[in-house]
């Protein structure tokens, strides 16, 4: 069921704008709730700079050649990990990475590298399309808590939502603010958690729970140890098949001189042949008496 919900503006906002929601409930009571947001159509697009953090090994730079001209060709700025806190300070630049995850930034990692322009493509259909609001919040009362996820950066045409818990199934205020083009927008409305059709079957809590586990505890990030590693890798694995190659030959070796000792040592009642008459004894052409 999705309604509007209308914004009411500071005094510098002349224009006017809405959302539209949808909102779900579990069927147990206390419980979890959802409230989905989707940008009305006349919302206005933002001015944007979109930046790419080059967050890649050094093995995989082949590989991101092909779409780093594709994105200078559209605007995108390209740069290293070690430069987003300079970058961070201005609210309009929106970062994406290229590699391994990283705090909560959207992350392009091709699964299959002849492939990599098609996947790069459809990332940017999902992350890269307009914004219309950015820092998007949730303010609720008394009768909500741990609503995750705490803030949206940057609000365009995909719908966003947020999963909480709810102590009663009463009516509940909410409040959004985000950061339109004309500047702070600010709106009310009131949830209705009472409401038999906003119950839902989905498991509520299992979203809860994966948006908690991205806010708390994001993924792991690579040591400066096994980024090393990772990079001289082919390195590390040529040296270990030349080391395989050696141990054999010397252990063939040792072989043979162990041989030859066990031969010296033994009380053999006939003599051993030189190498190069073994042949011919061997043959049958001589018989050692």
């Amino acid at each position: 069921m999705k309604k509007l919900l209308f914004l009411i503006f500071f005094p510098q906002i002349l224009g006017a704008q809405n959302f539209e929601f949808e909102t779900a409930r579990s069927r147990e009571n206390p419980g979890f709730f959802a409230i989905k947001i989707f940008a009305s159509d006349s919302a206005q697009p933002l001015p944007v700079q979109n930046i790419f953090i080059k967050n890649f090994p050094k093995i995989d730079e082949k590989k991101f050649d092909k779409i780093l001209p594709i994105v200078r060709d559209f605007g995108g700025k390209i740069i290293e990990k070690s430069e987003i806190k300079k970058f961070a300070v201005d609210p309009r630049n929106r970062f994406f990475l290229l590699g391994p995850p990283h705090e909560n930034f959207p992350n392009f990692a091709p699964k299959n590298s002849e492939k990599i322009l098609d996947e790069f493509e459809n990332f940017l259909q999902k992350f890269g399309g307009p914004v219309f609001f950015r820092d998007l919040r949730l303010n609720f009362g008394g009768n909500i808590s741990e609503v995750f996820p705490e803030k949206i950066n940057f609000f365009g045409e995909n719908p966003q939502i947020f999963v909480g818990k709810f102590e009663q199934p009463q009516k509940t205020r909410v409040e959004i603010r985000a950061t339109g083009r004309d500047g702070e927008v600010f709106a009310t409305a009131a949830l209705d958690l009472n409401d038999e059709n906003l119950i839902t079957e989905n498991n509520l809590s299992e979203i809860w729970e994966n948006f908690f586990r991205a806010e708390n505890f994001p993924p792991p990030q690579n040591s400066i140890l096994q980024k090393k590693l990772e990079n001289f890798f082919p390195i590390i694995l040529g040296a270990a098949g030349l080391l395989l190659v050696f141990l054999a030959i010397f252990k063939k070796k040792s072989a043979r001189k162990n041989a030859e000792n066990f031969l010296e040592i033994e009380n053999i009642p006939f003599e051993i042949s030189p190498e190069k008459n073994r042949e011919k004894c061997c043959s049958g052409a001589e018989k050692i008496e």
